[in-house]
């Protein structure tokens, strides 16, 4: 390996997606086990079909820096698209790539040369006059964070969003996890969610990995999402041609490098609760939940779930966290105890432009501290 203070060259590129070959993918694979933190969603199994079947021709394009005198190796890939005005920028902008089914954006970089990477990446952007670079969910990890704290003279980070997302080690999971966790009403109340579904029927529980009939697993679980409310408001995954199409090739790549696990809480050996964790180096990542609403008295998910954390020292023993993808408020809180750093914001290199996206977070600032101080009238 050669150490980040040897490297003389970084070439800096930006390409089409269209221009993606299979040596180019070959390559990005062979970056994957050495990158500075982990991204599923960065990875060619999840990417190249979201390119696919989710995003709109021309729009996005591939970074990718190289090392010449390395062989061209690669040292770093990301993702940028063209973005509409929104309430944060006001104006058309360019941002990383964001799917719908994007929790975590960022750029993937070798562990060894991050710092030298991401300053040649931004000074490649300046040279193209991208003057603007939006980052939604970005996670503020060992690679980011000395950047965003610290970035180039000439560019700034204007922060406008921070939350804690939730995540599980399940190294630590078991009984006695659960007990610490849940409140002595919620362990009482599962008891008696899990003795209602007893009485339908044998309840199992079981996670698949490696060789399985991935097929039936996909479509049960497509099924089992399409019943209860992201189908009635036509949201769910079978809703639409691209996002079904989309989530069955990325399940079968993940698959084929096994990189996925599905998660079944079965009564009468039929699945009724379903989840689906993707996969990448070392770190899991909770990707969509689903459950039959005819159970609901019983919350098939919650069960579900409890048993993935009461087994996950045996069966997820190769992981060394699982990332909820969850959002703030979600009931997932109940059930993980440790957290990442998840940030939005914007990077710009023009100080007019600097200053307007400024006082546009400051006015928002402001605007919710009046409206969390407003007095709430009662209405008689």
């Amino acid at each position: 390996m050669i150490k980040s203070s040897e490297i003389t060259e970084i070439a800096v590129s930006t390409i089409n997606t269209a221009e993606i070959d299979d040596n180019l993918i070959e390559r990005w694979r062979k970056l994957e086990p050495y990158t500075s933190a982990a991204n599923v969603y960065l990875s060619p199994d999840f990417m190249l079909p979201a390119l696919q079947y989710l995003v709109p021709g021309n729009s996005t394009y591939m970074i990718k820096a190289e090392l010449p005198r390395q062989n061209n190796d690669l040292a770093a890939v990301g993702f940028i698209q063209k973005s509409k005005a929104s309430r944060s920028i006001p104006f058309h902008h360019m941002m990383l790539f964001r799917s719908l089914h994007t929790a975590t954006t960022g750029f993937l970089t070798h562990e060894q040369y991050t710092a030298p990477v991401l300053k040649a990446i931004f000074n490649h952007l300046k040279e193209d006059n991208i003057q603007i670079l939006e980052a939604l969910n970005l996670q503020e990890d060992q690679a980011w964070k000395p950047f965003l704290n610290n970035p180039q003279p000439s560019l700034r980070w204007i922060e406008y969003e921070r939350f804690k997302r939730y995540i599980f080690r399940p190294d630590t999971g078991g009984d006695e996890f659960l007990n610490h966790m849940m409140s002595k009403k919620n362990i009482k109340n599962n008891k008696r969610r899990h003795k209602l579904l007893q009485k339908e029927g044998k309840v199992t529980w079981k996670i698949i990995r490696g060789d399985a009939d991935w097929e039936k697993h996909i479509d049960r679980f497509l099924y089992l999402e399409d019943l209860g409310w992201k189908g009635a408001r036509a949201s769910s995954l079978l809703s639409s041609s691209a996002d079904h199409n989309f989530f069955k090739t990325m399940i079968h790549n993940f698959a084929r490098h096994d990189k996925v696990f599905f998660t079944e809480l079965l009564l009468n050996d039929e699945a009724i609760a379903s989840s689906v964790g993707l996969v990448y180096n070392k770190t899991a990542y909770g990707f969509k939940l689903a459950w039959d609403p005819k159970y609901a008295r019983s919350s098939p998910g919650i069960l579900n779930l409890i048993e993935m954390i009461r087994s996950a020292p045996e069966t997820l023993q190769d992981i060394d966290y699982l990332d909820s993808a969850s959002v703030p408020g979600s009931f997932i809180e109940s059930y993980f105890n440790d957290h990442i750093e998840i940030v939005s914001g914007t990077f710009t290199e023009n100080n007019y432009l600097s200053l307007i996206l400024a006082g546009i977070q400051q006015a928002r600032i402001l605007k919710q501290k009046i409206t969390n101080h407003q007095p709430k009238i009662a209405h008689v």
